[in-house]
């Protein structure tokens, strides 16, 4: 004779079908701790994942860099000082036009 419910197919039984209960207090406290919870995720943003991502962004962009400004360094002569003004001015130019 089998157990009811050993997993085993004994009749009433099946493994998907089990009662969920949904608990009501996190609706309940909502209002109640959100400027926590608030406080608590814009304080991580701010002196844990901003200063990680702008690090992040800046060695991509140096890589990228690396690997671009040296073929424009040689188009240019060599003069480090003058290419980055110098692209920045062609910016501002391509956005004022």
């Amino acid at each position: 004779m089998e157990k009811k419910g050993d997993g085993t197919g004994s009749a009433g039984y099946h493994p998907l079908k089990k009662k969920i209960k949904i608990c009501r207090s996190p609706i309940k406290l909502f209002f109640y701790k959100w400027p926590r919870n608030f406080a608590i995720s814009l304080g991580v943003e701010m002196c844990i994942a901003q200063p990680a991502a702008r690090f992040v962004m800046l060695k991509l962009h140096m890589a990228i860099d690396r690997r671009t400004l040296p073929q424009e360094q040689k188009e240019h002569g060599g003069k480090w000082e003058e290419l980055i003004p110098e692209k920045l001015q062609n910016m501002q130019n391509q956005i004022s036009d």
